[in-house]
């Protein structure tokens, strides 16, 4: 397992070529905050207490606290990919940040990045009641999916917010410097949590609410993503980096509108629960292995970051 500075390195390399700000890796506090999303048979699973979780540090059990998940406000990192197969013009994408912007909270923040060859840090984190400047985008061209992954999963929140980072793609990479080795190493040292919404080829889907006639031609559909010709490409580096957070990999078709695919985003992740303690028993420095089951009676799918790295 790679060192803390090595993984800020990784990130830092991904954003050469742009004006970004240069982003570094909490890797490890005295204080561990763990998110968890359990679900049962593919529905969340509500009403379960401290006693039901149980929680091992490199398979040493520990002492937990729950903390309510309504109480710690969400930074939401949204990265969208405007290469020449998900092109997409200014102005859709600013009315579908805005339109993010008011599903969030007032204590909740929101990031945007947009990428194509490159990685642009359309606006940094803020409320989301500020003004989202939005005058360009990412140059359309090669696509480079790993990198802007990793970019955004180096994105620092505290103990006292959760960190969610949300990626509208169609899965495809061609020009990535982070490989499938750094990005796996990558995000399992991340704080935050990746929601994958992956458009696959072959199915176009009208905005909400429209139903096009039989005869509609699809490509005068605004705010729509475009499927790929090409046969899909090798997906299991962003599925290993999706698995490492304890996120979702949401294969659905193709996405209208990016909020719609947020919006799930930002459902499945507030009914997650977050478990918080302090390593007891383990070596400080290292990879730690993490482990969450809930003990209760039942059939059980929990979803949780796949450890930290300690210094």
């Amino acid at each position: 397992m790679i060192r803390p500075i090595v993984l800020a390195a990784i990130a830092a390399v991904a954003l050469q070529g742009t004006q970004d700000q240069r982003p570094t890796f909490r890797s490890r506090t005295d204080l561990i905050t763990v998110d968890v999303a359990v679900t049962s048979h593919g529905s969340p699973v509500s009403g379960l207490t401290l006693a039901d979780f149980e929680l091992a540090d490199n398979g040493v059990r520990q002492t937990i606290e729950m903390v309510d998940a309504e109480t710690l406000p969400i930074d939401l990192t949204v990265v969208v990919d405007t290469s020449g197969s998900m092109r997409r013009s200014v102005d859709d994408l600013k009315a579908d940040a805005q339109a993010i912007a008011a599903m969030l909270r007032p204590n909740d923040r929101i990031r945007l990045l947009t990428f194509a060859g490159q990685i642009r840090e359309t606006y940094a984190l803020q409320a989301p009641s500020a003004d989202l400047a939005l005058d360009r985008l990412a140059a359309t061209g090669s696509t480079s999916l790993f990198d802007a992954v990793a970019v955004a999963l180096a994105g620092v929140t505290g103990t006292d917010r959760r960190h969610l980072v949300v990626v509208l793609t169609d899965g495809q990479d061609t020009s990535s410097v982070v490989g499938r080795g750094p990005l796996a190493d990558l995000s399992a040292a991340a704080n935050g949590v990746l929601y994958a919404a992956v458009s696959r080829p072959g199915v176009l889907l009208p905005p909400p609410g429209v139903r096009p006639p039989a005869s509609a031609e699809p490509l005068n559909w605004r705010h729509r993503w475009m499927p790929l010709a090409a046969p899909p490409a090798d997906e299991s580096p962003l599925k290993d980096a999706v698995e490492n957070t304890g996120g979702v990999w949401d294969s659905v078709g193709s996405i209208a509108r990016a909020p719609a695919g947020v919006k799930r985003a930002l459902e499945w992740f507030r009914t997650a629960y977050v478990l918080r303690y302090r390593a007891t028993g383990v070596a400080a420095a290292g990879w730690h292995e993490l482990h969450v089951k809930v003990g209760r009676a039942g059939e059980y799918d929990v979803r949780a970051r796949k450890g930290y790295v300690g210094q």
